[in-house]
């Protein structure tokens, strides 16, 4: 989009933003025991597609626990972000969410929309590890989604959660 040096000039709408924020806690299943991490993805239609948007925020990592967004820019280095703004989702958008410096516990990624109900779309949390899929509601209301890393290396993936956009 146009002018980056004055960010006003880049909200071309009065539309609310879309949001889907993730936190990351230590849990015992669905028992959420101490929060470690989170991240907000937003949505709006003067966001621009490229991870250096003037809006989006680079994630600082934390000595324990971290969770973050991740997407590769034009020249191909991946970005990991706390606060990622989008445009809004359409069909099939992936949004990927690398989680690192975990220790062999339980953990649950919590959940919750805002401004997404009426955009028409679902969307669902991918396990790689497990090969699960389960529908992140967005219409507000809470997902808790419990997990485990073991000794298996590939429950601690960079790889093992998705978020998929996709249509009714």
């Amino acid at each position: 989009m146009g002018n980056k040096g004055n960010i006003l000039n880049l909200r071309t709408s009065n539309a609310p933003v879309g949001k889907i924020k993730v936190d990351m806690y230590r849990a015992n299943r669905t028992t959420l025991e101490m929060p470690m991490d989170g991240v907000v993805a937003r949505f709006a239609d003067w966001y621009e597609a490229e991870p250096t948007d003037v809006f989006d925020v680079y994630k600082q990592n934390q000595f324990n626990e971290n969770l973050s967004f991740s997407r590769r820019d034009k020249s191909g280095v991946l970005r990991y972000m706390g606060i990622e703004s989008r445009p809004i989702p359409t069909l099939n958008d992936t949004i990927f969410m690398p989680f690192y410096y975990t220790t062999n516990r339980g953990y649950a990624l919590k959940f919750n929309t805002e401004n997404m109900a009426a955009s028409g779309l679902k969307a669902y949390l991918q396990d790689q590890f497990t090969s699960t899929e389960t529908e992140v509601p967005l219409n507000g209301s809470d997902m808790i989604y419990p997990f485990s890393v073991t000794a298996d290396a590939n429950s601690k993936a960079l790889s093992r959660f998705l978020a998929i956009v996709t249509g009714k």
